[in-house]
């Protein structure tokens, strides 16, 4: 009688432990998915930052070469007339300033006007 209570009590044991321990492994593995998740968002955001800061620098460059391009263009012009080559060298285009922005992507470029 002792060993069978003694040998009920060691299963019941065992059960018990082999349950708690899952519930305490499977709530801890929620907790590290979560921070997982998190740390994966935090990163995730940390690029679409550093994505959209490289884009508002390449927009910037790229206004200021237009920019530089007009005043090539306008003193080519410039110079031609002053020249007078009896309108030989035909004018050279403008280009204007695109309206892009870093959450405007869509437009294609700088626009040329003669």
């Amino acid at each position: 009688m002792d060993w069978t209570l003694t040998l009920a009590a060691f299963i019941i044991g065992l059960v018990l432990g082999y349950v708690l321990h899952s519930l305490i492994s499977r709530n801890s593995g929620e907790k590290v998915n979560a921070k997982v998740i998190e740390q994966a968002q935090m990163e995730m955001s940390q690029y679409r930052q550093e994505v959209t800061d490289q884009y508002a620098g390449h927009l910037q460059q790229l206004s200021q070469l237009t920019e530089q391009l007009n005043r090539v263009n306008q003193s080519w012009n410039d110079t031609a007339n002053t020249l007078q080559l009896d309108g030989k060298l035909p004018p050279l285009a403008q280009l204007q300033r695109s309206n892009a922005t870093p959450n405007n992507a869509d437009n294609s470029g700088d626009k040329i006007e003669k």
